[in-house]
């Protein structure tokens, strides 16, 4: 018998997972939005 303790939890990480991919990629979208750039070398220059 599996231990469904087990099975929650790996659909727990599996979910967050997803969850913290989504969160990246929509902050990606707005930054992208915002500055016309993804790159790091670039978006440090905007620093003031």
């Amino acid at each position: 018998m599996v231990d469904p303790v087990v099975q929650a939890l790996a659909l727990t990480d599996v979910v967050v997972g997803a969850a913290v991919t989504a969160l990246l990629l929509a902050l990606v979208i707005q930054l992208r939005k915002r500055h016309g750039t993804v790159d790091p070398q670039q978006l440090t220059e905007l620093k003031g």
